[in-house]
């Protein structure tokens, strides 16, 4: 066979007998090094990678001792700090580090993680107003969504798990990457323990190295060796190792579990260095950044990969840590958390608990010293007497011996100070805590919105300022995933499936054209501060109507409250069929979706509208209809005044009375101003023409109002006569009243002058 530098001497025929020539291997830009790594550059690596961790390690030694204190001032260890005062004394650990840490994490994890997903996605500078980005920003809020609550294994319980530890410890981080057992950006918990960077760091973009303590069985390295991830190792060359960091056993304490003696390769841990690391590698860019794992125990090399994204120029090392913080620290890399900042007031209120508890019982179960010369029966334990209660035991001795023969100590009972000091520093804990509960109980119906706001902010400070560094760091949490995202792919399934695109296009989307931030808002850290705030929205919009949309009003009321599916509880007014007046003012009572539509007869519509809203007798009906049905007769009477403009403009508007339509173009829009304008002026002219007097209608007009006169004179005369006649009449009518009286009074008086007289003469007996 010829050498490949003598090909160009064969002829073509001899040419084409050749075997053909292997293809060339191109290096993937994510391949592991350590494949082609030679034995002397690989042991260099290992060394420099072992030496970095065990620095790294020592000089945080204290650091783990408090970790350890800690974890037992929460009272869920079985190891106890510190040895009983005495046998049987109390061993009890005040609760309320525990509490703290509870409440934290259960307000935290339902604002960071809700149900519909932790992210939310926005167009950056000035294209927010474009349709298209607007689209963009809502396919990949969707897809994170997606991918944090369906597809990434454990995502919810990893963050759970964080949110629990880091207001203890302090410092929590979330790892993200590409898994490619299970195809998928993965974000794991990975506790401050397992997470070393060199003295003197102050965050993880500018640390020299960073390392991750990482514990695997047998099983989990033979499958990342099959997946492609490591090189091919046997595993019998490792060395178990059971702990990953010293804390291992204070955790294991708190479970209630220890590692198990079996020789089964599935069962046995093995603990791996992964670093990330500056480095030079013969064939590579000098001081590139490098993430090299190898074993704790034996040293080996398992992988070797670039830690710089490949579009990126400048080799920056690549994003894959996320920092949370509960307080930020005084100086140095980790944050301070509740062991820092209420550890030795938790220790000195456990002290003042066992001090209580002690001096109960001994109160309660007296002792004492008692002659060695009383026999008395034996006990359980052969040395002495055993009291149960209800019972009476023998003895060999007289009341008055028994007096003698036993002296009690007077054990004092429980201190009322103790007592009083544990209430005081219970509340002092509390306040720095944040534990306070919400004044919202305490205020009544009569309490503006605003002060009961301000109680909330003020009884939430703390956390307030502790979630907002959360929302900081999970917005840094989201943009990584975006990141990865964007280099290994999105999930091909969901790309089908859903958006029906290949994942090469939908990893365009995720640009830096898309901002992420998380769902949740820092500055309402509560759900009764948020249902707080909407219920005032919704008094904003009743008492102004014009300002503001009432549907988008009652849909972010019904979100705050955490109601599925609002709009399917919200009448939706686009989806309204065509109707005429009445049956309008129908589907107005019986609340069904009404709209307006522009060939209508508005004002057929508005005469029937308004005479049913006005002949309503039921107030509560009107009540509950007035506000839809007025918003309705604006509708017609804005298509009425749109359709008027434009027969007389004589040409058809762009844009509807609902704002509807696109931005208008600058010159358009000021043509049809002018245009509108010498319309508007033109029906003036028009109204005032229509309004000038007609020389025979004034005319007729002056004799009618002639004829009118007259008309009004005459019957002012008649109606004058007619009042003489009557004032005569009713004259002559009191004249023969007032004579008739006169007549028939003189008569009477005769008459009674007569029959005096003939009594005087006696002529009529005196009765």
């Amino acid at each position: 066979m010829a050498d490949a530098g003598d090909e160009d001497l064969l002829t073509e025929s001899e040419r084409a007998q050749l075997p053909p020539s292997p293809p060339e291997q191109k290096s993937s830009f994510n391949e592991n090094l350590a494949e082609r790594l030679d034995s002397q550059t690989l042991g260099r690596l290992s060394q420099d990678v072992h030496d970095g961790y065990d620095s790294d390690d020592a000089s945080r030694s204290d650091w783990r001792a408090r970790e350890k204190i800690g974890i037992r001032l929460l009272g869920i260890s079985e190891n106890q700090d510190g040895e009983p005062a005495f046998e049987g004394a109390s061993s009890a650990v005040f609760p309320g580090l525990i509490e703290a840490i509870i409440q934290f994490q259960a307000r935290t994890i339902s604002e960071l993680w809700p149900a519909q997903g932790p992210a939310k996605a926005y167009v950056q500078g000035g294209l927010s107003m474009n349709p298209q980005r607007e689209q963009q920003a809502a396919r990949v809020a969707d897809y994170l969504n997606w991918l944090f609550t369906k597809k990434m294994p454990g995502g919810y319980k990893h963050h759970d798990r964080m949110l629990f530890r880091l207001p203890l410890s302090g410092s929590c981080f979330k790892k993200l990457h590409y898994c490619a057992d299970s195809e998928t950006v993965v974000s794991k918990f990975v506790p401050a323990e397992e997470v070393l960077v060199p003295y003197g760091s102050t965050d993880l973009k500018t640390a020299p190295r960073i390392t991750h303590v990482i514990s695997y069985s047998g099983q989990d390295i033979k499958r990342l060796i099959r997946a492609g991830v490591y090189v091919e190792r046997s595993i019998d060359a490792l060395s178990e190792d059971d702990e990953k960091t010293d804390l291992q056993p204070e955790l294991d304490a708190v479970t209630s579990t220890k590692p198990s003696m079996t020789a089964l390769d599935k069962s046995q841990r093995y603990v791996l260095l992964e670093q990330s690391i500056f480095t030079d590698i013969p064939g590579e860019p000098e001081g590139a950044p490098f993430l090299v794992t190898i074993d704790r125990e034996s040293q080996q090399v398992f992988s070797v990969y670039r830690d710089w994204r490949k579009s990126d120029k400048k080799r920056h090392r690549r994003r894959r840590w996320v920092h949370y913080d509960f307080l930020p620290g005084l100086d140095g890399f980790y944050g301070l958390g509740l062991l820092h900042a209420l550890g030795r007031t938790a220790e000195s209120m456990s002290g003042n608990l066992r001090a209580i508890l002690d001096a109960a019982m001994l109160a309660n179960l007296r002792g004492g010293f008692r002659s060695a010369d009383v026999v008395l029966p034996k006990g359980k334990r052969g040395d002495g007497i055993s009291i149960t209660p209800g019972t009476w035991q023998p003895v060999e001795a007289t009341t008055e011996e028994l007096q003698k023969l036993f002296v009690s100590i007077p054990y004092a009972e429980p201190s009322q100070t103790l007592f009083n000091l544990l209430q005081w520093m219970d509340g002092v804990f509390r306040r720095v805590a944040g534990t306070t509960s919400e004044l919202v109980g305490e205020a009544t119906k009569s309490v503006p919105v605003g002060t009961t706001l301000a109680r909330i902010e003020q009884g939430m400070k703390v956390q307030s300022s502790i979630q907002i560094r959360c929302h900081q760091a999970q917005a840094e949490e989201l943009a990584i995933a975006c990141e990865l995202t964007a280099d290994y792919l999105p999930d091909a399934d969901y790309c089908r499936d859903v958006l029906n695109i290949s994942p090469e296009q939908f990893a365009a989307d995720f640009d830096n054209r898309v901002d992420v931030q998380p769902v949740s808002d820092p500055n309402a850290i509560t759900g009764t501060q948020k249902l707080v705030i909407a219920q005032a929205l919704v008094d904003r919009a009743a008492a102004a109507p014009d300002l503001y949309n009432r549907r988008a009003v009652e849909k972010r009321l019904l979100e705050t409250m955490r109601l599925p599916n609002a709009d399917e509880l919200l009448v939706d007014q686009s989806q309204a069929p065509r109707m005429g007046p009445v049956e309008e003012n129908m589907a107005l009572l019986m609340t069904q979706p009404i709209k307006s539509f522009p060939d209508q007869d508005h004002q057929a519509h508005l005469i029937v509208h308004r005479q049913w809203r006005e002949s309503i007798t039921d107030e509560e009906t009107r009540k509950r209809i007035e506000a839809a049905a007025v918003a309705h007769e604006a509708e017609h009477l804005a298509w009425a005044y749109l359709l008027q403009m434009q027969a007389a403009m004589g040409t058809q508007l762009p844009a509807t009375p609902m704002g509807s339509g696109q931005p208008m173009d600058p010159q358009a829009e000021n043509m049809l101003a002018m245009m509108a304008a010498q319309a508007v002026q033109l029906m003036n002219q028009q109204q005032a023409n229509s309004l000038a007097p007609d020389p025979s209608t004034m005319a007729a007009e002056q004799k009618s109002a002639i004829d009118s006169a007259r008309a009004e004179a005459e019957i002012r005369r008649k109606d004058a006569l007619a009042n003489a006649q009557i004032q005569r009449d009713d004259a002559k009518a009191i004249a023969d009243m007032r004579r008739g009286a006169a007549e028939q009074e003189a008569k009477l008086v005769s008459q009674f002058v007569s029959n005096q007289s003939r009594r005087d003469l006696g002529e009529i007996p005196v009765q």
